[in-house]
């Protein structure tokens, strides 16, 4: 298929693919530095920790800055769409014979970073590097009870605060700040609120420093455990939240970060309602945080379509957030950006402003037009419009048949004389050829098929002549009664009557009866409707409800 083969199906339920698409291009996705060195930085030599691992040994890491960029540049020749550039402190390039440890790093340590974003016209967001460091004692950094160690790592966290005001400036796009500490222990602890008070204490002193809140935006990072920190966190959930609500700052949500059966597209809505802005890490865990590389699959879709949805692409800041040194690592960055745009793109291409309107319970309405036109409707009214109708007009896309009134005169007529020219002709049978009991009995029943059929003409000629017959009240009746029962997902539909109709008028009140099964439709290939002698039958099937939904409406 082609492009304006599609773009002209998607039009059919109102998507503009090139407004889409035009949208897109204005959405900047950060990407994560890491991926090209395996999380190895520039500042150290030794292994990581932190309670995050890579795995595998596919060849091509990068060892220097230079080959870091390169391979950067080859990912941005290769991923459409606006890019930011994500930067962990330990990616600090030093001249020769220079070095800071990270409590002392500067602005100027940055500048070959600043330099390469801002030829390629890209912002840039950064990270505290809180693990891979001697001064990382106990698994502990920012909750540290060593005050030495506490210390050197608020100094690291106030250090970047500056540095993210210096990108902001330099770049002209606001940075984002991102603090995640991999605090924690591996069994029960006997105290885990003086750990929680210190780490608050922490945040507290580094976001002591002034900063404008235009340009640098400090997020929160939580985490459910690590690798070594399987029972306690010391960032968990709860206090990542409290402590972001109660200090203006912005949440981050890593869905590799939670259990593996919570979703953080489940989590986005609630996030919103609540704060301004919002950044995500997003990533693939697998079992656990894996920080497998970002696929094309549900939860990425679903994040993308929450994000839509809630039109909060610019509320949300997006970033990819993965490591694999298994395969090859442009192609692990090339493949896990281009799934987050390609899910961003799917869900800019729903039909969203439709897809929330609300769900109407089925309505059954019986309808007698005045003058030529009678008519019986069922109306499904689904997921997608509401539609209005009169004696000659429906309005929106209507399955619709209307039976003349003169029509069903016509054939009910017919049928009353072709009966009266068999009434006459068994008489003559019976009376000069054939005087037996069995003729006899031949002959009442033809008679009473001819007195039935002329009072069916007599009744639709009153009805002609006579439109008061026709009830609004029943409709309303009707209405009342099966808008109490259970609601059904559908498209919209009409069904209209034909057939073998019988109407007869008590006062103001009309019956019908049906000797066949004079209507079966599908509407929608999950609705499925019937005309049974003195009722109306409707049955539900729907991929929403796991059993059949039988309902019989008796008139």
């Amino acid at each position: 298929m082609s492009y304006l083969e599609a773009k002209e199906k998607y039009a059919r339920i109102g998507v503009d693919t090139d407004k889409a698409i035009e949208k897109l291009k204005t959405v900047p996705v950060s990407l994560h530095c890491w991926q090209g060195d395996d999380v190895v930085g520039f500042d150290q030599k030794g292994a990581l920790s932190g309670g995050i691992q890579t795995t595998g040994n596919y060849i091509g890491r990068a060892r220097t800055p230079d080959e870091l960029m390169a391979d950067i540049d080859k990912v941005i020749s290769l991923v459409p769409g606006k890019m930011k550039l994500n930067l962990h402190a330990c990616y600090a390039i030093f001249d020769e014979g220079e070095f800071a440890d990270r409590n002392e790093l500067e602005p100027k340590h940055f500048a070959k970073w600043v330099e390469f974003a801002k030829k390629r016209n890209m912002g840039i967001d950064f990270n505290p590097t809180f693990f891979s460091h001697p001064m990382v004692k106990d698994n502990l950094t920012l909750s540290s009870p060593d005050e030495t160690v506490r210390a050197f790592w608020v100094e690291h966290g106030k250090r970047c605060l500056k540095i993210a005001e210096y990108f902001a400036n330099e770049t002209g796009e606001p940075c984002v700040m991102n603090i995640w500490i991999p605090d924690g222990y591996k069994d029960i602890p006997a105290d885990r609120l003086t750990p929680r008070e210190r780490f608050k204490k922490s945040l507290d002193e580094i976001l002591s420093v002034p900063y404008d809140k235009s340009k640098v935006f400090v997020t929160l990072e939580s985490k459910v455990f690590g690798i070594g920190l399987e029972s306690y966190t010391v960032g968990s959930s709860e206090f990542c939240m409290n402590y972001v609500a109660n200090n203006g700052i912005t949440p981050l949500m890593d869905n590799g970060h939670y259990h593996p059966t919570e979703l953080v597209s489940d989590k986005i809505s609630s996030m919103l309602l609540f704060n301004e802005k919002l950044a995500l890490h997003i990533t693939r865990g697998v079992r656990w945080d894996s920080d497998h590389v970002v696929i094309f699959d549900d939860e990425t879709k679903e994040i993308a379509k929450e994000i839509v949805r809630a039109n909060a692409l610019d509320r949300v800041f997006i970033a990819t957030d993965y490591f694999d040194a298994s395969i090859n690592r442009i192609s692990a960055w090339v493949t896990g950006v281009r799934s987050v745009e390609k899910a961003l793109l799917y869900a800019l291409l729903e039909p969203n402003d439709e897809a929330k309107e609300p769900i109407v319970p089925p309505r059954l309405e019986l309808l007698f037009i005045s003058g030529a036109r009678l008519r019986l409707e069922v109306y499904v009214r689904g997921i997608h419009n509401i539609y209005a109708h009169d004696s000659t007009n429906t309005i929106g896309n209507t399955l619709k048949y209307n039976f003349l009134f003169a029509n069903i005169f016509l054939k009910i007529t017919l049928r009353s004389i072709t009966s009266l020219f068999f009434l006459l002709s068994s008489i003559i049978k019976f009376c000069f050829l054939y005087p037996h009991v069995y003729y006899l009995l031949k002959l009442a029943i033809v008679a009473t098929i001819a007195i039935h059929n002329l009072v069916c003409t007599y009744i639709a000629f009153l009805f002609f002549y006579f439109p008061t017959f026709h009830s609004t009240c029943l409709a309303t009746e009707v209405d009342t009664y099966f808008n109490q029962l259970t609601f059904v997902h559908s498209e919209w539909g009409i069904v209209v009557v034909g057939g073998n109709l019988f109407q007869c008028f008590v006062g103001r009140t009309v019956e019908f009866a049906f000797y066949d099964v004079d209507i079966v439709c599908c509407l929608d290939n999950r609705i499925y409707t019937s005309i049974a002698c003195w009722s109306f039958n409707l049955r539900v099937e729907s991929h929403h409800f796991e059993n059949q939904v039988h309902r019989i409406l008796k008139i």
